[in-house]
């Protein structure tokens, strides 16, 4: 019911509706107003008194009314069942005070949802002066935050509304209003939900991002960024300045998902490009457009052209080159490893290789910094990456003769881009859907050395021993031959675990063993395994995890926890721990 803004004197009119009202005896301000109607002669005391009771409708004590009858009645209902039953017959607990308010709650939220009118609830926040005092309390309750939630999607342009979620953004609801598409498009609260995912996101990434809450969290800041142009323009923006005035993990961090957001937007490679380039364009680092246009042209095609290249060459190997991000697109890094790491052979010819390799050196190795606004290079690697990415593809041009060449391979892996070639040509071997049977050594050789050298690859190596790993369990085989390629799969995966990228990996075996993708003695191996490289203290996630695996009684019988004593000193070492 609308009240006066103000106690005190009240217009003739204003009294006269007031009084008419229904239930308007109920209101907190009915003695002032009837005080105010006698003063005016407006009603004697007996027709005010009609006029209050004949507009006496009762709805509030009725709700109440049936309310407490209700639970009266189930706890009366409960009781006799309780005296009727067997002592080991499950009796429905008796409705509490809070869920007979829960359905009262709900119904009345159903009710405010079939009859809310956007242009009404408009007209009466501009008549309060873009204010409304009961709001606050409202939103205090997460039913009301819910009914507000479902209105705003329907009626997207009510002025009440968006002040609602505005207010309930200022209250700190954002992992709630995350979820409201209409709510994100208000920049204020757009900008508020990102703050507190990116936030929470650069903790988790310390863990790695192929962690589960990682990439929970990453899925649903992409489903809120990419909703519009506007969202991701922003986001792609932010993303960019952060991970220059950051250093490090977080940096990477920034970087990982911002290439995370634009692998989203699949079949939209040149406007994201166009906007990458923009953002590097400043009035001192002037790009040129032909650069920017083949650059433009390659990313939206997915496919290198050497016309294209050697514009982008003529452009790198001048004295003052454009900035070294401008290739540095991850599109345009991976279309030049593929060009030339793929296992069938490079795709470039041998005239034009010399650009490929230039390039894919620069964008790795070339260190630049700023300083008033003036862009310094360092080149010192620029050189030996080049020589080491020459050798390296020449290296593995022969199939037939990588293994033989495998110690000059190794050699050359300690070159990040090189590393990161071969660990390719590892990929496009092993999943290739022609090569079948008994897998060779040499990958695994790769695979192993590549991550162990270079932290940065661990991600790649696990995706890699991942994607394997299904395809080796879907070879028509026996199932002891599958088996025992999963076991050199597995091999990979305590590799990974004893480098560093531990939580990944007992989450991925954790999961394949929970959706019957591993046989129980291949866990029972893997955890034995990681046992003996591990030692106290864990961390509690680690301990969450690995107690999971030793403690399930398919995996670990009582008879194979006495026989393997570091198991059952593991299991008393996490209960201890729980005790204190």
């Amino acid at each position: 019911m609308d009240r006066p803004e103000t106690s005190g004197e009240y217009e003739t009119d204003e009294l006269m509706r007031l009084m008419k009202c229904n239930d308007f005896i109920l209101e907190s301000q009915a003695e002032e107003v009837v005080e105010s109607c006698l003063n005016k002669k407006l009603f004697f005391i007996k027709s005010a008194a009609e006029s209050l009771s004949q507009n006496y409708k009762g709805s509030s004590h009725l709700c109440n009314l049936i309310f407490d009858c209700t639970l009266k009645r189930r706890k009366k209902n409960v009781t006799k069942k309780e005296k009727e039953a067997s002592p080991k017959k499950e009796i429905q607990k008796s409705p509490t005070f809070n869920t007979i308010s829960t359905y009262v709650e709900d119904t009345l939220a159903t009710m405010l949802k079939k009859e809310f009118q956007p242009d009404c609830a408009d007209s009466i926040f501009g008549e309060l002066g873009g204010g409304i005092e009961w709001l606050p309390e409202l939103i205090s309750c997460k039913i009301w935050r819910e009914m507000i939630y479902t209105l705003i999607e329907s009626h997207p342009q009510c002025l009440m509304l968006n002040f609602a979620v505005k207010l309930i953004s200022d209250a700190g609801y954002q992992t709630e209003i995350a979820n409201v598409n209409t709510a994100t498009q208000q920049l204020e609260i757009f900008t508020r939900i990102f703050l507190t995912s990116i936030d929470s996101l650069l903790s988790e990434y310390r863990n790695g991002e192929h962690t589960a809450q990682y990439e929970t969290q990453l899925a649903e800041l992409v489903r809120i960024v990419c909703q519009s142009e506007h969202t991701y323009l922003y986001t792609a923006a932010l993303l960019e300045v952060l991970s220059r005035e950051v250093n490090g993990i977080d940096s990477a961090a920034c970087h990982h998902i911002l290439q995370t957001l634009r692998s989203t937007l699949k079949g939209h490679e040149q406007e994201t490009t166009a906007f990458r380039c923009a953002m590097l364009h400043t009035a001192e680092d002037q790009v040129a457009s032909h650069v920017v246009q083949a650059l433009l042209t390659m990313t939206s095609k997915q496919e290198l052209n050497p016309a294209d290249i050697s514009h982008i060459y003529q452009q790198y190997i001048l004295p003052h080159p454009p900035p070294a991000e401008v290739i540095r697109d991850p599109l345009f890094i991976e279309m030049l490893i593929d060009s030339l790491f793929h296992c069938d052979g490079s795709k470039v010819n041998m005239e034009h290789r010399e650009k490929y390799i230039y390039l894919l050196a620069y964008a790795s190795s070339v260190f630049e910094s700023y300083k008033n606004k003036r862009r310094n290079q360092t080149r010192v690697e620029l050189d030996v990456t080049r020589s080491a990415i020459e050798r390296a593809t020449s290296l593995i041009e022969n199939l037939d003769e990588v293994l033989s060449e495998l110690p000059d391979l190794l050699r050359e892996a300690r070159v990040p881009v090189v590393a990161t070639g071969l660990l390719y040509f590892a990929e496009t071997y092993l999943l290739s859907e022609s090569r079948i049977g008994d897998l060779p050594v040499w990958p695994f050789v790769l695979i192993d050395q590549t991550a162990s050298l270079h932290p940065n690859l661990h991600s790649t190596a696990f995706t890699l021993c991942t994607k394997l790993y299904e395809k080796v369990s879907k070879q028509p085989e026996a199932a002891e031959v599958i088996m025992e390629r999963q076991r050199l799969l597995v091999d990979r995966f305590i590799h990974l675990f004893s480098i560093g990228f531990a939580i990944p990996v007992l989450e991925k075996i954790h999961k394949m063993y929970r959706d019957a993708l591993i046989d129980s003695s291949l866990v029972r191996y893997f955890s034995i395994e990681v046992l003996e490289i591990v030692s106290p203290p864990y961390s509690k996630i680690l301990s969450n995890l690995l107690i999971q695996l030793v403690s399930d009684e398919e995996i670990f019988e009582v008879s194979l926890r006495e026989k393997h004593p570091i198991v059952s000193e593991f299991i008393a070492h996490y209960q201890s721990g729980q005790k204190n």
